[in-house]
């Protein structure tokens, strides 16, 4: 009875020894019930009967557990975009806008007598030219002459303190025709840019009649 159960258990040892030698080559596996080994491809164990083990869970599992981790990595991916999209056009709402561009001064308007004008840059040039360049004047003063210069361009001469010093009223050509009118003596008010001095007379640019 001794050697028959020590022939059995070595018969069993020998069986899962070889069944693992087998199944290493991927060609047999041991019986789940008695340990022998049979054909990957067998419905049963041919000595037991018992059913071969059997991969289809495992294998469903997998399937399973991959097709989960795929929706689980692309619903990452899609939050992370939502957040993406989300935050640029608030970025972009956040951002101050650009300072409007502030508004050129308002040039104030100088009034002043051809006489007065005279004598100023008589005075001083610099100082006069600081005052009076470059800004609406509304000059006072009686006419002297109406001219043209070398250029033919109309001008009016207002008389001042000098004898022979007088301011000049330069006008573009469109406006010529509104110093028809105009005598010797006249008193007159016009609206022009201050500009330089020539010959020590002032002059005045682009006036028009007030």
């Amino acid at each position: 009875m001794p050697a028959m159960v020590s022939i059995c258990c070595g018969r069993r040892w020998y069986c899962r020894l070889m069944g693992k030698l087998l199944e290493s080559l991927g060609k047999l596996t041991p019986c789940r019930a008695c340990g022998n080994p049979i054909s990957t491809e067998a419905q049963a164990c041919p000595r037991c009967g018992a059913p071969p083990k059997s991969r289809r869970g495992a294998v469903i599992f997998f399937v399973l557990s991959m097709a989960f981790l795929l929706i689980i990595v692309g619903a990452v991916r899609a939050a992370d975009r939502a957040v993406e999209a989300t935050s640029e056009p608030a970025a972009a709402e956040q951002r101050p806008d650009p300072p409007a561009p502030a508004a050129a001064p308002r040039q104030a308007t100088v009034y002043v007598s051809a006489d007065q004008l005279f004598k100023d840059y008589e005075a001083n040039e610099v100082s006069a030219d600081e005052r009076y360049r470059g800004k609406v004047l509304v000059v006072t003063g009686k006419v002297t002459g109406v001219k043209k210069g070398i250029l033919d361009d109309p001008y009016i001469e207002l008389a001042t303190s000098g004898p022979y010093q007088s301011v000049w009223a330069h006008f573009p050509e469109e406006r010529a025709g509104s110093l028809r009118a105009l005598a010797r003596g006249a008193r007159i008010t016009v609206r022009c840019i201050g500009d330089n001095v020539t010959i020590g007379m002032p002059q005045l640019k682009d006036c028009v009649l007030q």
